[in-house]
């Protein structure tokens, strides 16, 4: 007999227990695979435990890949606001993005300036810490 996978509820209760993000898709795939969630979860939670890198750099490869996949807001703003809390600098999240930009070509420097330009103006409006250079 298979096991029961755990409620949703459950699942959630582990996924903010571990700070991670509760994706408005995670009903419909708890709902088509309760188990198969339950094994993302497991996964997810996991994961996250694997933490050899700063979380500031994991949060710049983050922003790299989101500039070459033009992964849309809100999602994107995370990795960076995650920057900005754990240290970075605009100028270190730009030189992210050129780096990648030269890479991978001209369209992530376009998506990934673009949404460093949109989190700083939110965060300014908020009132939390954005320096732009190192030192600020």
């Amino acid at each position: 007999m298979p096991n029961t996978p755990q409620s949703l509820e459950s699942l959630r209760e582990i996924m903010t227990r571990n700070e991670l993000p509760m994706f408005s898709w995670a009903e419909s795939f708890y709902r088509y695979d309760p188990g198969m969630y339950e094994a993302y979860v497991a996964w997810t939670t996991r994961a996250r435990e694997h933490v050899e890198l700063e979380p500031k750099v994991r949060e710049f490869l983050a922003i790299a890949i989101d500039s070459v996949v033009s992964w849309p807001s809100p999602y994107f703003d995370v990795h960076m606001n995650k920057a900005f809390d754990a240290g970075a600098t605009a100028q270190e999240i730009a030189d992210v993005i050129l780096a990648t930009g030269r890479l991978m070509g001209p369209h992530a420097y376009t998506h990934g300036l673009n949404t460093l330009d949109k989190v700083v103006k939110e965060r300014g409006e908020k009132g939390l810490k954005t320096p732009m250079h190192r030192g600020e």
